[in-house]
């Protein structure tokens, strides 16, 4: 596995996290988060697993979208 994208799958899960502890946080808030999580190298699986390789391919992006959508959206 190569460093790049492991410490990227680690940065992105972190992101998440705290993204979603923002609404637990009292007070208003205006909130503008820009996460590159779409972008490659694709380094998640639909379940959000690593994948295993981190080739740019179509299947590669699709399961990235799938996971980001159930994670990001919510």
């Amino acid at each position: 596995m190569d460093r790049v994208e492991y410490r990227l799958y680690d940065q992105y899960q972190f992101a998440l996290e705290k993204i979603k502890e923002l609404p637990e946080i009292p007070g208003s808030k205006f909130v503008y988060a820009h996460l590159f999580i779409t972008h490659s190298p694709f380094v998640y699986q639909t379940d959000g697993s690593i994948r295993k390789s981190f080739e740019d391919s179509t299947e590669a992006y699709r399961d990235q979208i799938i996971y980001s959508n159930d994670n990001c959206l919510r």
